[in-house]
């Protein structure tokens, strides 16, 4: 059962529920073979959005941003959660590579089309996100923090190459666009 977000009001797992279930899910995947994803959103400049438009204009816009990432992670097994004040991670068991790329330019695309006005993003009018994709399978001397520490690297990647992307981490643990 899912928590009450206080930010948002949405029903979403928070960090401590993401660490919760991150290991369990890695710990499954290891032993059916399948692969385990995970993405990382982390809303654009969103200190110069609260700023512009004010604390209760930026709730409101995480609030649908939640919304629209709770859409995405339907099935039994997705976890979405916030993850940071403007970050979110989900997790997608047995979902391979190109599933999560797929799922992370639909989340994209679809914050980009909540059209929510963003007067000083110095990338576009509106609202965008940055995503950091990560799929392994589990191998059996590894572990979870493996696959969330590529997802951070290529939500940085994803950052430091100008923002509203989405870098796939790949198996060497380099971000690749």
């Amino acid at each position: 059962m899912m928590q009450m977000d206080s930010l948002t009001g949405i029903a979403i797992a928070d960090r401590c529920k993401f660490d919760e279930v991150l290991p369990v899910e890695w710990q499954r995947a290891k032993r059916s073979g399948r692969p385990v994803s995970l993405v990382l959103v982390a809303v654009d400049s969103f200190n110069s959005f609260s700023v512009e438009y004010g604390s209760a204009a930026g709730d409101e816009c995480l609030r649908r941003i939640a919304q629209k990432l709770c859409t995405v992670g339907k099935r039994a097994g997705d976890l979405v959660a916030r993850f940071g004040e403007t970050e979110f991670g989900l997790i997608f068991p047995e979902i391979n590579q190109m599933g999560a790329i797929s799922l992370a330019e639909s989340i994209r695309a679809a914050i980009a089309q909540l059209d929510i006005p963003h007067a000083h993003s110095t990338v576009a009018p509106h609202v965008t996100v940055s995503l950091g994709v990560a799929t392994r399978v589990p191998e059996i001397d590894t572990n979870p923090n493996e696959l969330l520490r590529l997802a951070e690297h290529a939500l940085s990647q994803a950052k430091r190459e100008g923002r509203d992307r989405v870098v796939l981490a790949d198996h060497l643990g380099q971000a690749a666009a």
